[in-house]
């Protein structure tokens, strides 16, 4: 019954819907800001995603009793001290800083894979493939702290956020359905084959350092071994955190804020006997 006349002013009708599409196709979704995710929100994303990893048996994970918890406590000992300045924090407001009660805890994959990552929070996972393809302790305190800085300087957050989609990781945080269909199996699974460019895994690189020379007298070049190895050129590791050349160089010139200076230990056989000794048997 009802008509529209448009016949005079067809063409402005028209133009006036033209303008509602293009405005509707190019209005942005509302998405949380990175800001909106504290330290807190992170943790709990951490604890969800290492609880899907744990209950769906995504990874074998090595045990934490005999023979294995030498390996451990080596390992942990190692890692506390790499994240000692980070976990502080003291960089950060006082209101969004990591729980000083909660400890950064080293989960080993019984995995050829050579891989190494950590979840939001700081929880660490590694493999024994990662660790038998080293030899001394500056080569592994190197993973442990490039691994703790791309965490908690957001690099990880942002790969998340840019792979699944703020909404999502908001709505995993406070217990939401996740958007667009999206599981936290499926983030659980993929989160260690996120791929990290070059641009990105040099600026990790600096914040490795300055963790490196801040929290040990370590040399700063462990990652050259394995990069120099050509057994490692298929690791899953360095498949997620693509490499660039010069890469030793480039750490070496690498100048730290704050008076502090890299040693030049490498290791004293220590990483032999709690690590490879263990793994050989």
């Amino acid at each position: 019954m009802f008509k529209f006349h448009i016949y005079t002013h067809g063409s402005c009708f028209a133009a006036f819907l033209l303008l509602l599409l293009l405005t509707a196709c190019n209005k942005k979704p509302d998405l949380p800001d990175l800001e909106e995710f504290t330290r807190a929100d992170r943790e709990k994303l951490g604890e969800f995603i290492e609880w899907e990893m744990t209950n769906d048996g995504v990874y074998a994970i090595l045990p934490q009793t005999p023979p294995y918890d030498t390996l451990y406590w080596y390992v942990q000992t190692l890692y506390n001290q790499a994240t000692s300045v980070i976990r502080r924090d003291q960089q950060s407001p006082s209101n969004n800083r990591w729980n000083q009660l909660r400890s950064w805890d080293v989960s080993i994959i019984d995995s050829d894979e050579k891989t190494a990552f950590a979840l939001p929070g700081g929880n660490l996972y590694l493999s024994t493939g990662l660790l038998e393809s080293l030899e001394k302790e500056y080569e592994l305190y190197y993973f442990l702290a490039f691994e703790a800085s791309l965490m908690h300087e957001d690099f990880l957050l942002k790969r998340l956020v840019r792979e699944y989609n703020a909404i999502t990781l908001r709505n995993v945080v406070s217990g939401s359905a996740p958007a667009n269909s999206t599981t936290l199996d499926i983030i659980a699974e993929e989160l260690p084959m996120l791929v990290f460019e070059t641009e990105t895994v040099e600026s990790i690189d600096r914040e490795t350092v300055k963790t490196i020379c801040q929290t040990s007298v370590y040399n700063r070049v462990g990652i050259a071994p394995f990069i120099l190895n050509s057994d490692n050129e298929e690791a899953a590791w360095l498949a997620a955190r693509k490499s660039y050349n010069g890469r030793a160089e480039h750490l070496q010139s690498i100048e730290i804020d704050g008076g502090f200076d890299c040693g030049n230990f490498k290791g004293d056989g220590q990483y032999a006997k709690f690590v490879l000794g263990f793994l050989e048997n």
